[in-house]
């Protein structure tokens, strides 16, 4: 799915994400929690890993010109797939599986490969450790690729998206003691949503792309299994 996110004053001083699918439009806060911005004004430049869009609040909503356009777009971001990491493969992978709540997110350039690239880094709260080791400290941040400085947004698609004040179960491979990436990108993400009968329950994370052989992917054991049931099922795949 492609999203464009406009500046919009008139709304509290809140970026409104822009979901494209066809020529739907809808409205969405989500993208706020997970890409803060410092900027309210001018031109919002959306960069996406299918290609480059720049747009702004009156040409956007002014014509419908550019969602024709991305229709081709949209088309080739939703035919990609993923190969299904298996829950194991996960576990094996990650030096830490925790519970863990996210506190605030700032997004900044930093040097990927040699490339300026736009990362969200997420502090989030350890509440309790899965399997592996437990972090150093009760606190660290989770790095995802993509968000939005100043004026200028970046998309990668598949990523984690971690939100604001909620709790989650995340897979995580650090790079210090106080930074991880989130293992598999939005695979090794799981929202903790409450029932009807408000039992926390794994929720797959909200930009979960389409995975090959899904049936044998984690994604497919963990959601909808209880917090106690999805404790036991991460602890029986760490070796």
């Amino acid at each position: 799915m492609f999203r464009v996110a406009l500046p919009a004053g008139q709304y509290g001083g809140r970026f409104a994400g822009i979901f494209v699918s066809g020529l739907d439009i809808v409205p969405d806060d989500r993208l706020t929690q997970a890409f803060p911005s410092s900027s309210e004004q001018g031109p919002v430049k959306v960069k996406t890993v299918e290609g480059l869009m720049q747009t702004s609040r009156r040409a956007f909503l002014a014509g419908t010109g550019a969602l024709v356009a991305t229709a081709t777009l949209v088309r080739r971001a939703e035919a990609s797939l993923s190969r299904g990491l298996k829950l194991g493969e996960l576990v094996a992978q990650s030096a830490h599986t925790v519970v863990a709540t996210a506190l605030d997110a700032h997004s900044e350039w930093v040097l990927i490969g040699g490339k300026r690239r736009i990362v969200t880094d997420t502090r989030i709260r350890i509440e309790e450790t899965l399997a592996g080791k437990r972090p150093a400290e009760s606190e660290m941040e989770v790095r995802v690729l993509g968000g939005i400085v100043g004026d200028l947004g970046e998309r990668v698609d598949g990523q984690a998206e971690l939100v604001l004040g909620e709790p989650a179960v995340a897979f995580l491979m650090p790079i210090s003691p106080v930074l991880a990436y989130v293992t598999g990108a939005a695979q090794g993400h799981y929202r903790l949503l409450a029932d009807t009968q408000k039992l926390l329950r794994l929720r797959p994370s909200p930009h979960l792309p389409l995975l090959l052989r899904p049936e044998e992917s984690a994604a497919a054991v963990l959601t909808g299994t209880t917090l106690d049931q999805a404790r036991v099922l991460v602890r029986g795949a760490f070796k």
